[in-house]
């Protein structure tokens, strides 16, 4: 928030979108703010692992709004194998079975991410991404 009242440029990618992230246990304050600052000043929002974050567990209608409102949403393409838990699985899957996915991304910090996701490339919901109006490219 601070850099946004200062005006300073943000790395983006893309034409101006930004992703960000929240902490993925306390939702953090003033979120719609965040989005207005963000949007007024010509960024493309894109959040991080929605999946993820558990105060945002089973509220679909707050993907909605926020993609709604010009926010896209991302997940982590490991979510859907369960990597991070099957609470987590089934964020991600809800996800995907309401199409309120934007863009798909490994996390990969390590070899064993990319070893997950190639293990998991007949996973039912990696072929169901591809019916979606994803903004990246997904190579299944």
């Amino acid at each position: 928030m601070e850099r946004l009242e200062k005006k300073e440029e943000l790395l983006t990618f893309g034409d101006k979108q930004l992703l960000f992230e929240f902490s993925m246990h306390a939702e953090p304050d003033q979120i719609n703010h965040l989005f207005f600052e963000l949007l007024s000043q010509g960024y493309k929002p894109v959040l991080a692992h929605f999946e993820r974050y558990m105060y945002l567990f089973n509220q679909m209608d707050k993907a909605a709004d926020w993609r709604e409102k010009g926010i896209d949403i991302q997940i982590n393409i490991n979510s859907l194998f369960g990597h991070y838990g099957p609470e987590i699985k089934k964020q991600a899957e809800l996800l995907v079975d309401e199409k309120l996915v934007d863009f798909v991304a490994t996390d990969c910090h390590r070899m064993e991410h990319l070893m997950i996701s190639e293990k998991n490339l007949k996973a039912p919901y990696l072929h169901k991404l591809s019916g979606l109006n994803l903004k990246n490219v997904l190579l299944v």
